[in-house]
């Protein structure tokens, strides 16, 4: 599949062709390496394709270029359900207090009180007094 657009990442992100839109946006990035917008949907792309750790990653590359995607929701969520897989603890708290830092506050105390899993409210809360 040839992609030279991000409206080519998003038509085949909609067709289900999650690989594909993932192999797309990492063409774009070689010829635009600082798109924070590529690397957060990149990262968003990793998470639903179950890629936790290459998801942070992504988001942290966002986050370097574009402040402002540390407030996002799906950001924070994301990086706070990863808290809950053993694999990705580590590098998902990592991204939590250093580059999402008091954004992910409120995140974090809803995560804290009523996530469904509790692994994760566990380590939310932990995260959570770190950040204070």
């Amino acid at each position: 599949t040839v992609v030279n657009r991000y409206e080519d990442v998003k038509a085949l992100a909609a067709a289900g062709k999650l690989d594909a839109a993932r192999s797309g946006l990492r063409k774009l990035l070689r010829s635009d390496p600082k798109n924070g917008f590529y690397h957060l949907q990149l990262g968003n792309l990793s998470f639903e394709r179950g890629a936790w750790s290459s998801g942070l990653s992504s988001y942290r590359s966002a986050i370097r270029y574009r402040r402002k995607y540390r407030s996002y929701a799906t950001v924070n969520r994301n990086a706070i359900r990863a808290l809950g897989s053993n694999k990705t603890r580590w590098a998902a708290q990592s991204l939590i207090t250093r580059s999402l830092g008091r954004a992910a506050v409120p995140y974090l105390r809803r995560a804290a009180a009523s996530d469904k899993s509790s692994l994760v409210r566990k380590r939310a809360a932990q995260v959570l007094k770190k950040i204070r």
